[in-house]
């Protein structure tokens, strides 16, 4: 446990702190201190209401992306949705499927020839996310052998 808080720790203090010396990227944290999942959701929901210029993600082994998957989400705002997970039994915080479909370019990465695979089998599946992202205009899919 003490190895992922450090992890986090660098993430949050040192990489992003690094990559954003000029300015020219926004990020914007989910979980506010002392402040409720559902207050902070919804503030982060007023934060990111805009229409990204480009959203880069990643393909799960499962196929999801963005901790969306298909299962109903506990509470849904425009840009962002409240999942619990039935597998790990906790919520998570992530963006919509709306958020997701507002941006004008998108960039899917597949770290391995089963998430390619999984990603050509989800995008088939109608009520999928995987399904609805494919059929974006400017989609670069990035794999490796």
């Amino acid at each position: 446990m003490k190895d992922v808080q450090k992890k986090k720790k660098f993430l949050n203090q040192i990489f992003f702190q690094k990559i954003n010396k000029k300015k020219k990227f926004n990020f914007f944290p989910i979980l506010k201190k002392n402040l409720s999942f559902f207050k902070s959701a919804k503030i982060y929901n007023n934060l990111i209401n805009f229409n990204p210029d480009l959203v880069l993600l990643s393909v799960a082994k499962d196929g999801h992306i963005a901790s969306i998957f298909n299962i109903n989400n506990e509470h849904k705002f425009k840009n962002v949705i409240i999942s619990k997970s039935k597998l790990n039994n906790f919520r998570r915080i992530s963006i919509s499927k709306n958020f997701l479909e507002k941006s004008s370019n998108l960039i899917l990465l597949c770290n391995s020839l089963e998430r390619y695979r999984n990603f050509e089998k989800y995008s088939k599946n109608q009520h999928h996310i995987l399904s609805v992202l494919s059929k974006k205009k400017k989609l670069l899919v990035i794999t490796k052998n």
